[in-house]
């Protein structure tokens, strides 16, 4: 039972991305093939290293920061506690050591406690891993958050790319490194330079016959294309196209 609905629901996604290739395809009249992509770029999530709850969100979506940038604050109140007490335990340690009254092992053990503490409290500090944009944030002041809880996904703008699907004949005149240009329909259909850096060399959806032309034709292929995004006009989302010449037959 549970097989039979993997194999349909693998059979509808596999339709589906053909039916988005073929919707994302058409012919420009001057006789180049164009394809839609959307827009995806390197997403990171930031998550605490403590649980604690938030005291304050620092910076809101839409904003750019550089690493180290500070994004959260936690209150962190069990932690100060520990670090307090550890502080003390581990100055008390010290004076005994020097005395001979404690081996260097039960010393290590206060020591290790102290530093371990004084880490988490320097983690209640939630700070951007890289320089990015933030692009959703999931929680506010006052939640309570665990280990790991997504607090908000950063997305570095300066790597943005898209996926388009070919057909399987257009594959001959694509190399990986290629440059194309993509072109934003909203923005007049604004050039951006792009340049392909990766081939997919399996097909997305592959027909029970493929051994003749035709049938090798209904092949569709994703191309992974890099875009210039130095005037920060590409956002995650974004349909853009990309136009290849059209093969002569």
């Amino acid at each position: 039972m549970i097989k039979d609905l993997i194999k349909t629901h693998k059979r509808y996604v596999a339709l589906a991305v053909v039916a988005l290739a073929v919707a994302a395809y058409f012919v420009w009249p001057d006789g180049e093939s164009i394809y839609v992509g959307t827009i995806e770029v390197t997403e990171v999530d930031v998550a605490p290293r403590v649980a604690s709850q938030i005291a304050e969100r620092v910076r809101d979506e839409g904003d750019l920061v550089k690493a180290g940038d500070v994004l959260y604050k936690l209150t962190c109140e069990t932690q100060t506690v520990n670090l307090a007490k550890s502080k003390n335990d581990f100055i008390r340690a010290e004076k005994l050591l020097a005395t001979g009254n404690m081996s260097p092992e039960q010393y290590d053990s206060y020591k290790k406690t102290y530093e371990n503490n004084a880490y988490d409290v320097e983690w209640c500090t939630v700070r951007s891993p890289i320089d990015a944009t933030i692009l959703t944030k999931f929680h506010e002041g006052g939640d309570y958050v665990y280990t790991g809880t997504k607090l908000m996904a950063l997305g570095d703008l300066t790597d943005v790319w898209a996926y388009v699907y070919v057909d399987q004949p257009l594959l001959v005149s694509l190399t990986i490194g290629q440059d194309v240009t993509g072109y934003l329909p909203e923005l007049g259909n604004k050039p951006i330079a792009g340049k392909i850096i990766h081939i997919k060399d399996e097909a997305e959806f592959t027909p029970k016959n493929v051994q003749t032309r035709k049938e090798r034709t209904r092949l569709v292929y994703g191309v992974k294309i890099k875009f210039d995004n130095s005037e920060n006009l590409l956002k995650p989302g974004m349909p853009i196209e990309v136009r290849f010449a059209k093969l002569k037959k």
